[in-house]
């Protein structure tokens, strides 16, 4: 979170609040859950090899 932030110029704070606002909006825990309910919902491409 804090590299983020300083990448874009925001507190580490504000970081924590939108990635919870994130798990939120997708009814999700964790980041693992939210990358596969992102994929499921097709806001992120399926990476298959």
């Amino acid at each position: 979170s804090k590299e983020i932030g300083e990448l874009l110029g925001i507190s580490d704070r504000t970081v924590k609040r939108h990635i919870a606002n994130i798990y939120h909006k997708l009814d999700v825990n964790n980041g693992r859950q939210a990358v596969a309910t992102a994929i499921d919902l097709g806001l992120l491409p399926s990476e298959t090899a």
